[in-house]
């Protein structure tokens, strides 16, 4: 486990899965990351790679070979070694191996960066191809944030009134269907309802932001994401948190047939380049 600390906050980051195990603000003394329980989550924000979400029956295609991968792929149950530490920052990195390609064909280099700057916390993703060929991924986040009394206690602010279309869970893949979620509003109470079928799943957003707020107005999360297609919000009813997940990916549709490198939002990189990306996350 390595402790980054600050005047402001001091967080604990696990090797395993590359998460964000504890965040607490020095001044209250909150939580703010959630603290894990086997009656909810046991998890707190695992690092998603080289996919975001789930394929069909865990199985996918790349040219004609089928592969099988767990849901947010292996990076979550993988231990990252630690290359680079500091007071207040963190680098991870996870390489590719003979174990990782039997579920996923490509060389890479995947570096996560944690650093405190004030109040906030700032993750880096940076994939390297290491191969000879383009390379297909996906990468998120899955902080969840701690409430205090529970779901319906708090609302989601957006920074501009939006109208917000939800695509299903359904019980292999994503449906097409979507439903109506906001219309021309900048704030989502929350409630059990929404995450009684999982998550509600937001593709192409054109905002970079949200908070988390409790409804007397005492505390808010700022969580920032800019550049990020795709969006989850998920929880578990009566649970006291509520996951933030920015991705760049996205899970099959039920309906879909092609292979790796057709999914909707795959990205692509090629041999010897770099991609990068970044998420904050403070408490007010």
């Amino acid at each position: 486990m390595i402790r980054l600390s600050n005047e402001y906050i001091e967080v604990d980051v696990g090797e395993y899965g590359a998460e964000v195990v504890k965040a607490v603000d020095k001044k209250t003394g909150k939580d703010i990351i959630w603290v894990g329980d086997e009656k909810y989550w046991m998890r707190h924000g695992p690092v998603l790679f080289p996919l975001t979400g789930s394929v069909l029956n865990d199985k996918y295609r790349y040219k004609g070979k089928e592969y099988s991968i767990i849901q947010h792929g292996f990076a979550k149950i993988s231990t990252f070694d630690v290359t680079q530490v500091t007071d207040t920052s963190a680098t991870l990195e996870l390489r590719s191996s003979e174990e990782t390609k039997k579920c996923y064909p490509f060389d890479f280099l995947l570096k996560v960066k944690f650093a405190l700057e004030g109040r906030k916390v700032v993750v880096d993703y940076t994939v390297e191809n290491t191969g000879k060929e383009t390379s297909y991924f996906s990468v998120g986040a899955h902080e969840g944030y701690m409430l205090e009394g529970g779901l319906s206690d708090y609302h989601i602010v957006f920074p501009k009134k939006l109208t917000l279309d939800a695509y299903p869970v359904l019980d292999c893949g994503i449906g097409r269907d979507t439903y109506r979620v906001l219309t021309d509003t900048d704030t989502l109470p929350l409630c059990d309802d929404w995450f009684k079928v999982d998550a509600l799943v937001f593709k192409d957003i054109d905002f970079g932001s949200l908070k988390i707020v409790k409804n007397d107005g005492s505390f808010a999360y700022d969580v920032h994401f800019e550049g990020f297609p795709t969006l989850l919000i998920w929880s578990i009813p009566t649970a006291p948190f509520v996951c933030i997940e920015p991705w760049h990916g996205f899970p099959d549709f039920a309906d879909f047939k092609g292979e790796l490198n057709e999914k909707d939002l795959i990205l692509s990189l090629e041999p010897g380049k770099t991609y990068t990306c970044r998420h904050s996350f403070e408490m007010e």
